[in-house]
């Protein structure tokens, strides 16, 4: 059984009542939970709490989330252009976290599968961690939403980086969406009570 077999835990930003980032107790909350023997957390941009952070709060986050949990965590990064998207990835780079995976959010308009499919794929060339995708719905260049598809999953599933994804969609049909090289990890539900899903390759998580 693999070390990190667990619910995948989200970590919320916490705030002082002056609407400043309060560092202090997400350190407080991850080491606890670390204590309590959770394996696997991550930060989540499935929050509105999350979206109210610029990109140097967003730093400050995943960096204090880090470095206070030892286990296997998943940070997400914001929507940025592909040139700044890089330019952060340059920046974990540095950093050399242990027991790290990105996740990033899909760009924020559709124009082929294709280019969805390149511009994970640079991510993933550039970066020293495994990735993941946040796949949530994208306008289409030409109007109404593209919601992630089979081809695209399958596509995605042949970089040696990828190692999974977050799904977010409109329809429980898209549960059964999954690459035959992929299985699904359900996360305990946030604080609004919706559960998250993960798919992940066999070779990454072992299931209990």
């Amino acid at each position: 059984m693999s070390k990190y077999n667990s619910p995948v835990f989200p970590i919320l930003p916490s705030f002082y009542e002056n609407e400043v980032l309060d560092l202090e107790s997400v350190s407080k909350y991850t080491s606890f939970l670390e204590e309590n023997r959770v394996k696997r957390i991550m930060t989540t941009a499935g929050t509105s709490q999350f979206n109210l952070l610029n990109n140097d709060e967003i730093r400050d986050f995943n960096i204090c989330v880090a470095k206070s949990f030892s286990g296997f965590k998943i940070l997400t990064l914001p929507v940025l252009s592909k040139y700044h998207i890089l330019k952060e990835v340059e920046f974990y780079n540095s950093l050399n976290l242990e027991n790290t995976c990105l996740m990033f959010i899909f760009p924020d308009r559709f124009y082929s599968i294709n280019q969805v499919y390149t511009y994970f794929k640079e991510i993933a060339d550039k970066s020293i961690y495994p990735i993941y995708t946040h796949n949530n719905p994208i306008k289409k260049s030409k109007g109404g939403y593209y919601e992630y598809s089979q081809e695209l999953i399958d596509l995605l599933a042949t970089i040696p980086a990828y190692k999974g994804f977050k799904e977010e969609n409109s329809s429980v049909d898209y549960l059964q969406v999954t690459s035959s090289t992929l299985v699904m990890v359900e996360s305990l539900p946030d604080r609004n009570g919706k559960r998250h899903f993960f798919y992940s390759k066999r070779s990454f998580f072992a299931l209990g």
